[in-house]
């Protein structure tokens, strides 16, 4: 099967409504190894074969399926109190898994595989890249750098108001403070709002 990475979005959100139970959830894109599958409920990392079992794979599409043989436990998704989400994302593994020899007819069927994987891999970035925090694509200015750990560990992320970049800050210059101290003409015990510039 030959992948397009234009509708090859490695990740998709499922709704299970509240008291409702689901157990069959379709993997619409294409993945090579049930390894490459992560699967969250409620934001619960789930694993394969004590939760689920799954269908497909190797180049091609497949279904999550909720175990609900007893051993294990009984495993179908419930719709929580306000409905339940399920989250099913693929992440392909950086590596090259074919090699063609000079001299070597190329085999055709794991040059396409190869091919493949490599688009997974770019889609799967891409996801990543697309969940991130971005400078505006017309932006002249270089990237913003984080403060070191050692700096930024415990304090607010601040950006300059004339740089842009990011500083850390114990508490950002813009804050409200909360008081129970009155100012001129208050009564002490009452809580009051400060905002400082």
């Amino acid at each position: 099967m030959t992948i397009n990475l234009a509708d090859n979005n490695p990740r998709i959100a499922y709704t299970v409504a509240q008291g409702a139970t689901q157990q069959t959830f379709a993997v619409p894109f294409e993945f090579f190894n049930d390894s490459d599958l992560s699967v969250y409920v409620d934001g619960v990392l789930k694993a394969e074969g004590t939760h689920y079992t799954l269908t497909g794979g190797d180049g091609s599409t497949g279904n999550v399926v909720f175990v609900t043989a007893t051993p294990p436990a009984v495993q179908q998704v419930l719709g929580a109190t306000g409905g339940s989400t399920v989250v099913i994302t693929r992440t392909t593994p950086i590596e090259r898994t074919s090699d063609f020899s000079a001299g070597a007819d190329i085999n055709r069927a794991a040059l396409n595989e190869q091919l493949d994987i490599l688009t997974a891999m770019i889609a799967d970035a891409k996801d990543r890249i697309d969940r991130t925090i971005q400078l505006n694509p017309y932006e002249v200015s270089a990237g913003v750098v984080l403060p070191t750990v050692a700096l930024r560990r415990g304090k607010f992320l601040y950006f300059d108001e004339t740089t842009g970049q990011a500083i850390a800050y114990t508490e950002p210059p813009d804050r409200i403070t909360v008081s129970t101290d009155s100012p001129s003409g208050g009564q002490d015990g009452d809580i009051w709002f400060k905002v400082s510039a």
